[in-house]
Parts: C-alpha cells; sequence; structure tokens
C-alpha cells in the first residue's frame, strides 16, 4: 500500500515527498505501478520541461500542462483510449490527488495540434530530457544498452528502425479514412530506438497516407535524429522495411555521412514463397556479386 504522508497540489510534482510503502494490507491503491512512471517523468525533469513549454504561451491555467500530459500518458499505460478515460487515474487519487477532467485535457492538447511552433518546443524539451536520462543510463554499471545482431555487439552505434502502422477507428474520427490494407483508420509513422526501445518521433497521419511516402519518410527521420543526443550520433543504423525503397530516401540517407557520423542503413522485407519463386526465375547471368 502507498501512503502519501502530505496533501500537495495536484498540479505539483512533489506529491511524492515522504512518500511510504506499508505492507498492513490497508488502504490498497490500483495500479500501484504507476506511481513509477508519474515518479520517473518528474526526477528526469520531463514533467517540468512539457509545464516549461506550455507556459511559454502566456496562459496561466490552474492545472500545469506538463503534468496534465505526464498523467494522460500514464493513464495510456493503464490502458486508457480516450480522453475520458483518464477516471483510470482515480485509482491513484491517494498518491495524485483528484484526475484532471476530460475537458481539462483536451484544452491543454489543443494548442498541440493548432500550432507548429509548440510541437517544436515540445520536441526540444524531450531532446534535452532525453540527453539528460541517456547520459544517466550510461553512467550504469552495464553501461548504455548496445544492441546485439548476429551474435554480434554493435558497440558505438545508435540503431533506429522507422515504420508505420495501421490504427482502427470504430467512428469517423477527424482524419480516419481507408488504408491500404482495407482497414478504417490512421497510419502513423514512428521512429524508435531500439537500443533504450523508445519512440523518437511520431508523424500522425490519416489512414489513406501511403505506405511508402517518401516525403514522410524523411520527416520522421529528421525528427528521430533530432532527438539523439549528439554525443549519440557518431553511428547510426537506421533499418526501414520495403516501404523505404525510395531513391530520394536512400540519397538522403548516403547524404548523411559526413567525416564526424556515419550512417548505415537496412531496407528489406520479410522473402515469401512468392520471392522465392521469382528469384528463382532470373538467370544467373542477371546476378552481380555485392560483396568483396
Amino acid at each position: 500500500m502507498a501512503e502519501n504522508g502530505r496533501t500537495f497540489r495536484v498540479n505539483s510534482t512533489a506529491w511524492d515527498r515522504r512518500l511510504s510503502v506499508r505492507v498492513d494490507g490497508k488502504g490498497l491503491i490500483g495500479h500501484a505501478g504507476a506511481a513509477l512512471l508519474r515518479k520517473c517523468a518528474d526526477q528526469t525533469g520531463l514533467t517540468g520541461a512539457l509545464g516549461a513549454v506550455f507556459a511559454r504561451l502566456g496562459a496561466a491555467p490552474v492545472w500545469d500542462r506538463g503534468v496534465v500530459l505526464i498523467q494522460l500518458a500514464v493513464a495510456i499505460t493503464l490502458g486508457a483510449t480516450s480522453m475520458r478515460q483518464i477516471v483510470l487515474l482515480a485509482h491513484q487519487e491517494a498518491l495524485f490527488g483528484a484526475p484532471p477532467s476530460d475537458s481539462t485535457v483536451r484544452r491543454s492538447l489543443e494548442p498541440v495540434g493548432e500550432g507548429e511552433r509548440l510541437r517544436i518546443w515540445i520536441a526540444r524539451a524531450r531532446a534535452r530530457v532525453r540527453r539528460h536520462v541517456w547520459t544517466l543510463i550510461a553512467q550504469r554499471e552495464a553501461g548504455f544498452p548496445w544492441l546485439q545482431v548476429a551474435g554480434k555487439v554493435l558497440t558505438g552505434w545508435i540503431v533506429v528502425d522507422i515504420d508505420a502502422t495501421l490504427i482502427t477507428a470504430h467512428s469517423p474520427k477527424e482524419g480516419a479514412a481507408a488504408t491500404f490494407k482495407k482497414t478504417w483508420g490512421f497510419h502513423p509513422l514512428g521512429a524508435w530506438c531500439a537500443n533504450t526501445q523508445e519512440s523518437l518521433a511520431m508523424l500522425l497521419r490519416k489512414g489513406s497516407a501511403g505506405s511508402n511516402t517518401v516525403a514522410d519518410h524523411l520527416e520522421v527521420l529528421a525528427a528521430a535524429i533530432e532527438q539523439i543526443p549528439a554525443r549519440w550520433r557518431a553511428k547510426l543504423l537506421i533499418r526501414i522495411d520495403g516501404a523505404g525503397a525510395t531513391h530520394d530516401l536512400l540519397e538522403r540517407l548516403e547524404k548523411l555521412n559526413t567525416t564526424r557520423r556515419t550512417v548505415r542503413f537496412t531496407v528489406g522485407w520479410t522473402i515469401t514463397e512468392v520471392d522465392e519463386a521469382a528469384i528463382a526465375a532470373l538467370p544467373k547471368m542477371a546476378w552481380e556479386a555485392a560483396l568483396r
């Protein structure tokens, strides 16, 4: 059972002061592990950084917008699929206080959707916090988590995976459309760091967005690299499925190589029986050695 020894405003990041854990079975709190997510965001500076971004808008709402966004992220982790389900945090009211209302969440998100400048500020804040967190990770006894591929540890390499995903919509929501797989919903394109399993960048797209739209891939690629702290950008491995097989994207990846940065990439897909049959039909003279 987690007990808060003092009462703080729900907007505050000081909710965990004098926090203690008891095992007497009284005053139990559901999903108590959510406290670790909130505490991580607060202590790494993410909550404060997001709050400072919204403060630049000049408004002084009752709710700290950074707290609202972090609370929403915690609720999503607990299974929330809509703003109204922010009430899931009512299970932690003894810890965090009463959760924000769905209207408060909506008002917090509205400026994000309307202003590109705000999204840039948020991205910069996330990058600053990530730099701090990665520094702490590297200071662990185990060091920074380098990826192992084909039995070889890629020491010094940051591996970025870029891929799109289909999200089904059960009603005609804004931006929902028929997808290339004959479903209905959205088709966001994202980038993840395989080393730390973090989402680096996400481009929200309509369901009708193409699977290999090169402009979208270039935008997500640039945003993902901006999120990687400069100290870790010297060696990058970018992995994309067949949707990345466009000339403009591959040429951009080649141009990312400089005297201070090495960029390698892989673009491909799972070989099927159809592919195997097509390859087998090629004459031997059509092949050329790729590795020397």
